[in-house]
């Protein structure tokens, strides 16, 4: 059965989601309201970048740019594929939770350094002389955990790594290819997510401390292998969603900045941001007095002001490339999907799979708080016979709703994943729509962060929607270890016959 409710809605197109910049020479955290976890930033020149963990999401290592630290823009990823193991493209299992994570970046001497650790592939480096790429990579003979990299002042280049809060330092040759030592630097109960700086002849690592209370510390030391001595540097107090693991980064007037995730729920891991004050040389985010990063802060004095910028905005597939803020839940079946078979539109072959979290090309993008819409423009005049075509919330508790492609017609259905298990999941059917026979659909989910709910709806004219069953609670779980993504969907359990052609979508 179906929910009757209809409400009227109207399509406007704004920019962005959401913004932190409040027009006012002030900014109010988080940054980035969505999911952007171990976030790693460097200033070269007048310019800022960041990079952040994003697991099995392809293409990988996202790379930002911003001039102000408070509005970015993806211009590239180091990693387009991760081909180390088969089920990185679902053939033979797959791989939530794992790839990409706690990326570290740096420059040096002209060039732009990307040292990760990969599940199956071990530590890498990658290597660019432009952020946006290409980036050239090899393999470290050495596994070292949440690597911190930082280049001594002979250039020597060192990697903190480690946790449970066993920190060592790892002595890498000049061409980071391989490690020369590793010692223990310094133990600290629960340490990880090293981030390593020199700062007026001083090592300084910072690592975070996760917990009910969850905080960011700093260890010094005048020696790259100790003793080190350790300070709370960020304590914001909030039970489960305090900032804990960061760093810090120089303005080019001399101010500094700190940075750092914050634990949000089910939009994942935020990024937050604000001013650093140091005393008896120590890094204190906000103040010694008040370790914390504020809620709403003038922004960094940066000498000038720049425009709005976002990460996330809708797209009308009008290019014959894919936009930087899409990324497939592994790696894609390339011969499957294209935006020039039908100009304007993204055509996505349907897939054979078992079930939905098991389809390849499930093309998705972050959710953002506090709420926003999702909304996608179908033509579903192709679909073959079995083919299951839609929008979801991609989680290990997932929902979506689909048209199902049948002998007899096509009808609505809303599902849910009701058993959390991301390899057989239990896609039970919670909501079936009969006779909705346009082929020209708009399918829509809402995402209200406050309350972790979401509602799916439908519109045969993009104006009113008609919601399609109750609520859907929302979740932040490790088995996919990233906050709820919208995903468009193609899947058929016994053929691969048919596709779906997507006008647009809109994120409002």
């Amino acid at each position: 059965m179906a929910a009757g409710i209809v409400f009227a809605f109207t399509n406007v197109h704004p920019s962005f989601a959401w913004t932190s910049d409040n027009g006012n020479g002030t900014f109010t955290n988080p940054i980035l309201h969505g999911d952007y976890p171990d976030p790693d930033i460097i200033r070269v020149g007048n310019d800022f970048y960041m990079v952040t963990t994003t697991f099995v999401s392809m293409p990988s290592i996202e790379v930002l740019h911003s001039k102000d630290l408070i509005n970015w823009e993806i211009v590239g990823y180091a990693a387009p594929t991760i081909d180390v193991d088969p089920k990185y493209s679902l053939i033979g299992g797959s791989q939530y939770a794992n790839g990409v994570w706690a990326p570290c970046l740096r420059y040096h001497n002209g060039t732009f350094y990307i040292i990760d650790n990969i599940q199956g592939a071990g530590t890498l480096v990658f290597r660019a002389t432009n952020p946006a790429g290409p980036w050239a990579m090899n393999k470290l003979n050495g596994y070292l955990y949440d690597p911190g990299l930082m280049f001594d002042d002979d250039g020597t280049p060192l990697v903190y790594h480690g946790t449970h809060g066993d920190i060592h330092v790892a002595v890498l040759d000049s061409e980071l290819k391989n490690v020369l030592s590793t010692a223990q630097a310094y133990k600290i109960a629960d340490g990880e997510g090293s981030h390593a700086y020199k700062v007026g002849g001083m090592y300084y690592v910072f690592n975070s401390l996760f917990g009910e209370y969850p905080m960011l510390i700093c260890s010094r030391s005048k020696s790259r292998t100790g003793p080190f001595e350790t300070m709370t540097v960020c304590n914001n107090r909030t039970p489960w969603s305090s900032p804990h693991q960061g760093g810090i980064v120089q303005l080019a007037n001399g101010d500094w900045w700190g940075f750092s995730l914050v634990d949000s729920g089910s939009v994942g891991r935020t990024m937050w941001g604000g001013p650093v004050t140091w005393s008896d040389s120590w890094p204190y985010f906000g103040t010694p007095a008040s370790p914390s990063i504020p809620k709403t802060n003038p922004k960094p004095n940066v000498g000038s002001s720049f425009p709005v910028k976002h990460p996330l905005t809708s797209d009308d597939f009008s290019t014959t490339k894919l936009g930087w803020q899409w990324q497939w839940n592994h790696n894609p079946d390339n011969t499957k999907w294209s935006l020039i078979a039908r100009p304007g539109h993204l055509r996505l072959y349907t897939q054979t799979a078992p079930d939905f979290s098991n389809a390849r090309n499930t093309l998705t993008q972050r959710t953002e708080g506090p709420s926003c819409t999702g909304t996608i423009k179908i033509d579903t005049s192709h679909l073959a016979i079995g083919d299951r075509a839609g929008l979801s919330l991609l989680e290990q508790n997932f929902g979506y709703l689909a048209v199902y492609k049948e002998a007899t017609g096509q009808r609505l259905v809303r599902v849910v994943n009701n058993n959390g298990n991301l390899v057989t999941p239990s896609e039970d059917i919670t909501d079936t729509v009969e006779g909705v026979n346009s082929t020209e659909l708009w399918l829509q989910v809402r995402c209200d962060f406050a309350t972790n709910t979401a509602q799916f709806s439908y519109s045969t004219d993009g104006k009113t929607f008609t919601l399609v069953g109750s609520t859907l609670p929302m979740h932040f779980t490790l088995k996919t270890f990233q906050g709820e993504r919208f995903g468009i969907f193609n899947y058929n359990s016994n053929q691969s016959a048919g596709w779906l052609d997507v006008d647009s979508f809109q994120l409002d």
